[in-house]
């Protein structure tokens, strides 16, 4: 994505991002934590997906605010760099910090 598309988008914007990213997150790696699980506790890994998917809703409600939280101040301090700095381009070092 060119740098002046996703420079318009909002704080808000990127927290929703950041929120349905969390969610996909857990949404793809919740059988593999189950496996995981399965094999640290001694137990048969599970074959049906209703095992592999079990605590995935509490999962991806934990997740998601946090997700959320880091795009979000990660934009918003962006933009607050920006200001700070009159606009223009953030330098590299800029960009890592955020």
């Amino acid at each position: 994505m060119p740098a002046e598309k996703g420079a318009s988008l909002s704080a808000g914007t990127h927290t929703a991002i950041g929120a349905l990213a969390g969610a996909v997150e857990v949404c793809v790696m919740q059988p593999m934590v189950g496996i995981k699980n399965a094999l640290q506790e001694g137990r048969p890994i599970p074959r049906s997906p209703a095992m592999l998917y079990r605590g995935l809703t509490i999962n991806a409600t934990s997740m998601a605010p946090i997700t959320a939280v880091q795009f979000g101040s990660a934009r918003l301090l962006e933009q607050t760099l920006n200001a700070a700095r009159g606009g223009g381009q953030l330098s590299q070092g800029e960009r890592i910090a955020v």
